[in-house]
């Protein structure tokens, strides 16, 4: 129809309640060759699926045993096309338009929330943090994973895609607050070390260790004091979690699944379903509860990586893949020492190692594991690719799992 775009089109047919997508999405794309996002309207040669040449899932058609030559498409290869989609990005955000196809609930109006939401009522929470994960990767890895794969399966099964969590969450438990790393993070950030030792990751008796202790205070408690202790903070954060889901709730959604992306965070995922269920309860008009369930993408990942199954993992190899994936240019493995000598900076902690002593004798036996995984040792988006696919085949199973529960 000359005069009125793809976009205008389906959004009228979705505010008549007819669910309409574009076949090949706006929404799959993936980073161009120059490492700058494409907008929503881009041709379709430089689109996700084009681009991982992965239209069916498994490669095909461009990489079945009889493909000699697999295509690969770069900008800059059909002109007239791409020329004619950046003639059209001006009108596109004249209009305001919103890709029908879009998954991030923050960035959605409301007709498009519902045609979603219609189709596949299932809301996705990250929850990661902010945390020290060495020279080499960002503050933001443990939500921008999470997030990256509750996009895609998204786009892939369905879905709409809540803002993550990424603040609230329990300092004890951040790779800078630890006894064996502290002295690092300090010189690599330049803060008081009195800033890693408000809340520690060590013993009572000042060893390594899991203990959390308070440190005392030596000023007025206000009235309005703010939670210090391991606990405290581990209530306020089940809490914040809790209420989010109630917000999810109150959206509309029916079913909800909690992606964690922060090792300690699992644990209090599932103590706030229990929160936010009981709160629910408490006034009829919200109807009952969303059925919820807490996925961990590590655990999922250990079929396709075996390494992960000898011990838990920080700022290795195969993070620093996955975040390569989820937000390229974030990762820099060219900061880590070159000195296979020297520890990699954040890489994993107690027991395994310590900042000052290097690996523990007493995980010999896994002490290859520790090399394998070690960020310097073939850290790459290629390898993150693969790993993420494995990761989102699993994903797959789960979201089906939860739509089909009544």
């Amino acid at each position: 129809m000359w005069g009125v775009s793809r976009d205008r089109f389906l959004q009228a047919l979705n505010a008549e309640g007819v669910f309409a997508v574009a076949y090949v999405n706006d929404a799959n794309y993936r980073f161009s060759p120059e490492s700058k996002p494409l907008e929503a309207g881009g041709p379709i040669h430089l689109r996700t699926i084009f681009q991982e040449r992965n239209l069916y899932g498994k490669g095909c058609p461009f990489q079945c045993p009889h493909v000699e030559h697999p295509p690969v498409y770069r900008r800059g290869d059909l002109p007239v096309s791409e020329a004619i989609a950046e003639r059209a990005r001006p009108h596109r955000r004249a209009e305001g338009l919103t890709a029908m196809d879009e998954v991030r609930f923050d960035r959605m109006v409301p007709s498009a929330i519902r045609a979603r939401r219609d189709a596949c009522n299932l809301a996705y929470l990250p929850v990661g943090s902010l945390e020290w994960h060495g020279p080499h990767m960002p503050f933001g890895t443990d939500y921008m994973t999470v997030t990256h794969l509750a996009e895609a399966a998204a786009r892939r099964f369905g879905g709409i895609v809540f803002p993550p969590i990424f603040y609230g969450d329990v300092r004890y438990h951040l790779q800078e607050c630890r006894l064996e790393w502290r002295q690092t993070y300090v010189r690599e950030m330049d803060v008081p070390e009195a800033y890693a030792e408000a809340f520690p990751l060590q013993n009572e008796d000042g060893s390594y260790g899991y203990g959390c202790p308070t440190q005392p205070d030596d000023g007025p408690l206000p009235d309005e004091a703010l939670p210090f202790s391991l606990a405290e903070q581990s209530r306020f954060f089940e809490q914040f979690i809790a209420r989010t889901l109630l917000t999810i709730h109150l959206y509309g959604f029916r079913r909800i699944l909690l992606l964690p992306g922060h090792g300690p965070n699992p644990g209090y995922c599932r103590a706030a379903e229990e929160v936010y269920r009981a709160n629910v309860a408490r006034r009829t008009a919200f109807g009952p509860p969303a059925k919820t369930l807490t996925w961990f993408y590590i655990e999922a990942a250990k079929e396709a990586e075996p390494l992960l199954k000898n011990h838990w993992i920080h700022a290795d190899k195969w993070e620093g893949s996955i975040t390569m994936v989820a937000a390229p240019g974030t990762v820099h493995p060219e900061l880590l020492p070159e000195d296979r000598g020297t520890l990699a900076p954040a890489y994993l902690g107690h027991p395994y190692l310590t900042e000052t002593d290097g690996y523990n004798p007493e995980y010999r036996s896994v002490w290859y594991s520790f090399d394998a995984l070690d960020p310097r040792n073939g850290t790459s988006e290629e390898y993150g690719r693969v790993q993420v696919e494995a990761i989102l085949k699993e994903l797959a199973e789960v979201v089906a799992g939860l739509m089909a529960r009544g």
